[in-house]
């Protein structure tokens, strides 16, 4: 009897220990599992919080602001962060220097004929007032070490991150579907106005991001389609896509009106070459 209830007892402790080491485990799996579970939402809250901003404060007493902007990179997310002041006067100036500009007969012909006259025109009138933001950018780079393909990445999301706004060269329609800025002659803003304003479309920021990529030591190209009523850029980047060869040398496709466009991606709705002309080589 004796001999019985000491292997009772002995079996009694060993299934309460087994039970222990259970509830141990399973205590210690659920642990595990909240504090991934808190990890996650942390993380998740501190990219949620994450200073990606665009803002544009006027300088007290002028029309002059000074604007702190935060973007994101296509290339593993890159936080970028830069500031740069744009003044009221050289707005005016670039904005009437715009508006007395007049395309000559001989370009009318084309349409990538007539805009790249356009094209040419601005940037030959804005280069050197955008000079210091392409060199800030550059210098960016330069800080982080980016090689060459994710230069081209910070300095096309810089501009595909601005908020998309239609510059109309007539009366906006009323059923049109977003922002639009009216009135404007030939529907563009030059290069400096845009970067006052922060007010640009397709057109807009391509000839934005000529001047910028060029002076970046890229060989940007402006294409244009008269079926699509767009514009876009196309660089020199090692990419996959869709592309044109240029002088045995390819350069892909950028879409720049919204972040997330990657270089050899063409839109759905404008995704034919055949309706993509060359409006400014870079040579030019």
């Amino acid at each position: 009897m004796q001999r019985e209830k000491s292997q009772r007892s002995l079996i009694a402790r060993l299934f309460r220990f087994i039970w222990r080491l259970i509830k141990t485990i399973i205590y210690t799996f659920f642990f595990f599992v909240a504090l991934f579970i808190i990890i996650v939402i942390y993380q998740t809250s501190q990219a949620t919080d994450e200073p990606f901003y665009d803002a544009s404060a006027q300088i007290a007493g002028t029309e002059d602001y000074l604007h702190a902007r935060c973007w994101r990179g296509l290339q593993n997310s890159n936080k970028y962060c830069m500031k740069y002041e744009s003044t009221a006067a050289l707005n005016v100036a670039f904005s009437e220097r715009r508006n007395q500009l007049e395309v000559p007969r001989e370009y009318w012909s084309t349409d990538n004929g007539y805009w790249g006259y356009i094209y040419q025109e601005l940037l030959r009138q804005n280069n050197e007032a955008v000079d210091y933001i392409a060199d800030s950018l550059i210098n960016l780079a330069q800080d982080k070490e980016l090689h060459r393909s994710a230069m081209a990445d910070l300095i096309v999301t810089f501009v595909q991150d601005i908020p998309y706004v239609l510059i109309n060269n007539k009366p906006c329609e009323a059923d049109y579907q977003g922002p639009c800025r009216s009135d404007e002659l030939y529907g563009i803003l030059s290069p400096y106005e845009f970067l006052y304003s922060l007010e640009g479309d397709c057109d807009t920021r391509s000839v934005l991001l000529y001047a910028l990529l060029k002076r970046a030591g890229f060989h940007p190209i402006i294409m244009v389609s008269e079926e699509y009523a767009h514009a876009m850029i196309a660089l020199d980047v090692a990419a996959t896509g869709d592309y044109i060869e240029y002088k045995r040398q390819k350069f892909y496709f950028w879409e720049t009106t919204s972040h997330g466009w990657k270089p050899g991606m063409l839109p759905p709705d404008s995704n034919n070459k055949d309706y993509w002309k060359i409006a400014l080589a870079h040579e030019l």
